[in-house]
C-alpha cells in the first residue's frame, strides 16, 4: 500500500509512538512506518488495526463453525508443497534461490476448496464450507512440504561431491531418515522460537514478517470477498497461475525442438557466422555469454527482486567477464579446447583442473567467490547481536523466575505472595489458553528426536554423538539469524553454508 494511503487511512486514529513496555527504545510512528512499509503494493489496502499495530492478530476474521483440521485441507497443502518443493529443488540446484508456497498454496486452496460444497454436495467431507482457518491448514501443509527442499540442495549435493554417498537409488533410506530428523527437529524447535519471535520480541526488533503477514491478509481478504459478492477475485488469480504454469510447461516441453529460438540464444556465435574472421565473438561466446530463455529464472527474477538481480549480474560480469579472461591471459587459469567449434570450456572443474597447479577459471573463482560470502555471513552474525542479546536476557528473566521459586519452596516459606515473586515482564499471548501448545506436548518430542537424530547419525553416517550435539546446537542457533532475517525482510538470508565451513 502506498504510504499516503496508509497516512489517510489513519487521520483519524494514528499512535503518536509505538513503545514495548519491555523495550527502552522509543520509536515515533512516522520512523516505523517509513521502516515497514517500503515494499507493500501500492494498490493493496487493509482496513483493521494492521496498519496501527502489525503485532496484533488480524480482526475481522470470518469464524469456522467446524473442525479446520480436514484431510482435505491437508492433502491439497501437501499436493501444493510437493510442487512448490520439486520447484525449489531445481531452483535452489540451478541458483541458489527457492520460494516459499504460502502464498501459492492459500490462493490454490480457496480456488479449490471454496468450490466443493457447490459442486460435490453427495461428498460427505467435500461438501462441508471452508473458512479463512482451514485455509490456513493448507498454507501450513504446504509451506512445511515446500520447506523440506533446503537440505536436497546444500547437504546432499555437498556430500555427494566429498564422496561420502553414493547414489540416490542406494541411499535412499539414509536420505529418508536424515530429512526426517531434521524436520522432525524444526518442527519441535518452533513451538519455543515462535513465543520468543512472534510473542517477546517482535516489536522490539520490529519483526513484522512480510510474506506471512501478506498470506494471512490474502486468505482474509479473499473469504471476506465471497461475502461481499466479489468471489471471482481468487478465481481470477488461480486463472493467472494456471496460464503461466501452463506457458511454462508448454515451452519447457517444446524448447528441444526449437533450441536456437524457443530456448537459446547465442547472439555471437551469429555474428561469427557472418564475420568468420572476427575470433573475438567465439571467445565472448566461451565465456557464457549468450541468453537462455528459461521460466525458472524469469520467475526467480520477478521474486528477488531488482536489487539482488543486479548484484547478480553484476557478480557474473566481474567474474565471468574481467577476472576469468584475465586469469587465463597471465597463465594463472587454464580452458580445455572444444574440437571443431573453435570453442573453450572454462567451467570444468574435472581432477584435471582443481588443483592448485593447473586450475580451471571456475575453479579459481571459487575460492573469492566463497570468501565473499563467509565475510558477509561473519558480517551479518555480528550485526544480529540483538538477537542474542534478547534472548540471553529472556532466559536469564525465566531463570531467575525459576530459581526465586525454588529458594521459597525449598525453604518452606511464602513470606511473600506467589505473583510478587521477580518473574520477567510477561507479554500476553492473544492465543487462548485452551490453543496454546502446552511444554509437555513438544519438549518430550523434542528430547526424543535429538535421541533419534544421534542414532541416525552415528549408525547411518559414522558421525559420533558430540559431532551431532554441535550440529544441532549450531543449527537451533542459525534458526535464530534465519527467523529474524525473515521477520525483518521476509527473505531467508541465514548463511548455512558457513556452517558446513
Amino acid at each position: 500500500m502506498a504510504r499516503t494511503s496508509l497516512s489517510n487511512a489513519l487521520d483519524n486514529k494514528t499512535p503518536e509512538r509505538l513503545h514495548h513496555p519491555r523495550s527502552s527504545s522509543v520509536q515515533s510512528y512516522e520512523e516505523y512506518q517509513t521502516q515497514n512499509t517500503e515494499d507493500l503494493d501500492e494498490n493493496e489496502t487493509v482496513t483493521d488495526g494492521y496498519k496501527e499495530d502489525p503485532f496484533k492478530p488480524l480482526d475481522n476474521i470470518c469464524e469456522d463453525n467446524e473442525n479446520i483440521l480436514t484431510i482435505r485441507a491437508v492433502a491439497v497443502g501437501v499436493v501444493c508443497g510437493s510442487l512448490v518443493n520439486a520447484s525449489n529443488i531445481y531452483l535452489g540446484l540451478k541458483s541458489g534461490w527457492t520460494a516459499s508456497a504460502n502464498l501459492f498454496a492459500s490462493i490454490v486452496g480457496f480456488a479449490l476448496l471454496k468450490s466443493c460444497p457447490e459442486f460435490l454436495k453427495h461428498v460427505p467431507f467435500l461438501a462441508r464450507d471452508f473458512g479463512p482457518r482451514e485455509n490456513n491448514i493448507v498454507q501450513t501443509a504446504a509451506t512445511a512440504a515446500g520447506g523440506m527442499s533446503t537440505v536436497y540442495i546444500s547437504t546432499f549435493p555437498a556430500m555427494y561431491q566429498l564422496g561420502l554417498m553414493t547414489s540416490p537409488g542406494e541411499d535412499f533410506w539414509r536420505l529418508v531418515s536424515l530429512t526426517a530428523a531434521g524436520g522432525l527437529f524444526g518442527l519441535f524447535c518452533a513451538t519455543p522460537l515462535r513465543k520468543f519471535f512472534i510473542i517477546s520480541v517482535a516489536r522490539d526488533l520490529h519483526l513484522v514478517f512480510p510474506t506471512p503477514s501478506a498470506t494471512a491478509i490474502t486468505i482474509r481478504n479473499m473469504h471476506q470477498a465471497v461475502g461481499g459478492g466479489k468471489s471471482s477475485i481468487p478465481r481470477r488469480k488461480m486463472k493467472v497461475l494456471c496460464i503461466a504454469f501452463g506457458f511454462a510447461l508448454v515451452h519447457r516441453v517444446m524448447s528441444p525442438y526449437a533450441p536456437g529460438i524457443l530456448w537459446d540464444w547465442h547472439p555471437f556465435t551469429w555474428y561469427h557466422a557472418f564475420v568468420p574472421s572476427d575470433a573475438t565473438a567465439l571467445g565472448l561466446e566461451s565465456w557464457g555469454w549468450y541468453v537462455e530463455w528459461t521460466p525458472a529464472f524469469i520467475g526467480t527474477g520477478m521474486l528477488v527482486g531488482t536489487n539482488v538481480a543486479t548484484y547478480h549480474f553484476i557478480g557474473a560480469l566481474l567474474a565471468w567477464g574481467i577476472a576469468g579472461p584475465l586469469l587465463v591471459s597471465y597463465g594463472f587459469a587454464f580452458g580445455t579446447e572444444m574440437n571443431g567449434t573453435g570453442l573453450a570450456s572454462y567451467i570444468t572443474i574435472s581432477d584435471e583442473f582443481s588443483n592448485a597447479g593447473h586450475p580451471s577459471p571456475r575453479y579459481w573463482l571459487l575460492w573469492p567467490g566463497i570468501t565473499c560470502m563467509i565475510a558477509v555471513s561473519l558480517t551479518e552474525l555480528a550485526c544480529q547481536w540483538r538477537v542474542f542479546w534478547y534472548s540471553g536476557k529472556l532466559m536469564w528473566c525465566n531463570l531467575s523466575h525459576l530459581i526465586s521459586l525454588a529458594s521459597m519452596l525449598i525453604r518452606g516459606k511464602r513470606e511473600l505472595p506467589l505473583e510478587n515473586i521477580a518473574k520477567p515482564d510477561a507479554i500476553e499471548d492473544p492465543t487462548s489458553a485452551e490453543d496454546q501448545i502446552k511444554t509437555w506436548m513438544w519438549l518430550p518430542g523434542l528430547l526424543v528426536t535429538i535421541i533419534l537424530a544421534c542414532m541416525v547419525m552415528k549408525f547411518q553416517y559414522s558421525m559420533p554423538v558430540r559431532e551431532t550435539f554441535i550440529a544441532l546446537f549450531m543449527a537451533f542457533l542459525f534458526s535464530f539469524l534465519a527467523v529474524q532475517s525473515t521477520g525483518a525482510t521476509g527473505k531467508t538470508q541465514a548463511p548455512t553454508f558457513w556452517v558446513d565451513v
